[in-house]
């Protein structure tokens, strides 16, 4: 229920995501203090009632240490229901039609949208490497990462839990790919991508050993686990900047991935060594 209501009302708000997830949390808040009130005044807290409660608190505190993973799979298992009945248009797998692919009728064309859990097996992985066109036949067109749109992403775009990934096919192509997409790994043992994941934007500092290199020789994915999902220039905004684009001083760079791998490219960015502990060098290309 939180999740639903947050969802309904965040919805059209300028910043939506974080609004949602202050809305949801807020509500689980209330409710459990709710329940706490409630069993309060059903249960006396006097002699050996307060030692049961006392005693169901720990017992609740320790099936949660226990069972946590357990706990995140049936949430996220439980979220991408949600979100495919809340998702504008559409019921079940079936695609919504955009505006304007109305003309292309004959050629039974459909784009539908679906969120990644955040257990999600394709997480961390790659369009290449997903090869869902090659797999299912439909083509990712679109993806939305915190509120920004990376219209007609590059091979190499990693997704994330919590991307909206925008499909192009026929109905039962994008369904398909949606299910595949939506799919739940419980048994996946990487706490690294368990962390939260982030934007941030990290101002590029004077005298910063970045300074003229481009993306690729710096390779933040490959030596941070970063994504560079956007650069801020002045008045301009490069939105998923291509591997040839240079830092220049005074950019503020638009990064994605967790808190630790983001310190870490901060720190390199200021003169730190960051993950590494050699030097960068520049890659002859």
């Amino acid at each position: 229920m939180a999740i639903l209501y947050s969802e309904v009302t965040a919805r059209g708000h300028a910043k939506e995501a974080k609004l949602r997830v202050f809305i949801e949390h807020g509500l689980k808040f209330i409710a459990g203090m709710g329940m706490f009130v409630w069993l309060g005044t059903v249960l006396p807290v006097e002699g050996m009632a307060r030692g049961l409660m006392v005693l169901l608190a720990l017992v609740a505190v320790i099936a949660i240490v226990v069972l946590r993973r357990k706990f995140i799979y049936w949430h996220s298992e439980v979220e991408v229901e949600i979100m495919s009945i809340l998702a504008p248009g559409t019921t079940g797998n079936s695609a919504t039609q955009a505006p304007w692919l109305s003309s292309r009728g004959e050629w039974n064309l459909a784009v539908m949208d679906c969120v990644l859990p955040d257990l999600a097996e394709c997480r961390g992985m790659s369009i290449r490497d997903l090869a869902l066109r090659t797999r299912l036949g439909a083509t990712i067109v679109g993806v939305e990462r915190q509120g920004y749109l990376i219209s007609l992403p590059n091979p190499q775009t990693q997704l994330f839990p919590r991307d909206k990934v925008l499909l192009m096919g026929t109905p039962e192509q994008v369904g398909n790919a949606s299910t595949f997409l939506q799919r739940v790994a419980v048994d996946r043992q990487d706490d690294a991508l368990l962390d939260e994941v982030r934007i941030e934007k990290l101002p590029l500092p004077e005298g910063s050993q970045a300074l003229g290199l481009t993306l690729a020789e710096i390779a933040p994915s490959t030596r941070f686990g970063v994504q560079v999902a956007g650069i801020l220039r002045g008045e301009q905004k490069l939105l998923n900047p291509p591997a040839s684009e240079a830092l220049c001083a005074g950019d503020e760079i638009l990064c994605l991935g967790g808190s630790s791998q983001i310190a870490a490219f901060s720190k390199w960015l200021r003169g730190g060594q960051g993950l590494g502990s050699t030097p960068l060098v520049r890659l002859q290309l």
